[in-house]
């Protein structure tokens, strides 16, 4: 059902982009053909949102009903998951975490699933319950909202391991640029260089905790920056001019921190926040 609803939401989407360029181009010298052409435009415009809406909220009772099944048992002190708003974005990540000794590592080799919700973001673990291995379907982002995402296609047992609200986030940083790919599997030069998102939130005791995701291709990264910055304190981002230039002047897409900070300086008047 989710895949026919899929289809139909995606060609109304492309039609309403097909008819605007075509008005786009269309010179008003038949007026009854050009004002018909804005009425289907117009109209064919409101469709395609009012689909978008649909397709989200049919996503996160998809999402809802995963959940339920997935999760061996609810965290009691969590929001029940229908409290948690409509799913925004679903995905499939690496986490890092710092050691006894305060080195960074990659939290055990495991790819971590997330659930953006308009409250919290879900950060799980596949649990011993998965029954057999399973294999990753290739991922085009940004994911359309009438889209399941990398997460939502898996079917393995999810245990909780953050649980992070929105409202307690304390910042969402772009950090270790064109660090914390190294030694993993690269896709492109540009894609290498923008790939860590570090967000750090409080708890209810006051204590404060941070996650960053790491490995993420600059598509991924940048659908995550601007899916999650409405809800978070500003994010500061590099200008993709920032990130050019720092891979013109480092070597095989790798540059120390100081030469990414000398880049910032001379590009800092056009760099962007969100």
């Amino acid at each position: 059902m989710f895949t026919n609803t899929s289809i139909l939401i995606s060609r109304i989407s492309n039609y309403a982009l097909i008819l605007q360029d075509i008005l786009d181009v269309s010179v008003p010298a038949n007026d009854r053909f050009y004002n018909s052409l804005c009425e289907t435009v117009l109209r064919f415009s409101d469709m395609s949102s009012t689909m978008d809406e649909v397709a989200l909220q049919i996503r996160t009772m998809h999402c809802l009903q995963q959940l339920r099944s997935r999760t061996y048992m609810w965290p009691h002190h969590l929001p029940e998951p229908e409290d948690l708003g409509t799913l925004l974005l679903d995905d499939r990540v690496r986490i890092s975490f710092k050691d006894e000794e305060g080195e960074e590592k990659e939290a055990r080799g495991e790819v971590v699933e997330v659930f953006l919700f308009e409250s919290m973001v879900l950060v799980c673990v596949e649990g011993s319950g998965k029954s057999q291995r399973e294999v990753d379907h290739e991922v085009t982002y940004p994911i359309e909202k009438w889209e399941l995402g990398p997460a939502l296609r898996r079917t393995g047992t999810l245990d909780v391991l953050y649980a992070i609200e929105l409202t307690r986030v304390a910042s969402v940083d772009c950090v270790d640029v064109g660090e914390s790919t190294r030694g993993l599997p690269t896709r492109t030069p540009y894609e290498r260089c923008t790939e860590s998102l570090q967000i750090t939130w409080v708890d209810q005791n006051r204590m404060a905790h941070r996650v960053k995701f790491v490995g993420m291709s600059y598509s991924q990264w940048d659908q995550w920056i601007t899916t999650i910055g409405p809800f978070v304190p500003p994010i500061y981002r590099p200008s993709d001019e920032v990130l050019s230039i720092a891979l013109d002047q480092g070597e095989s897409g790798e540059f120390s921190g100081t030469q990414f900070l000398d880049v910032l300086f001379e590009c800092s008047s056009r760099s962007s926040f969100l």
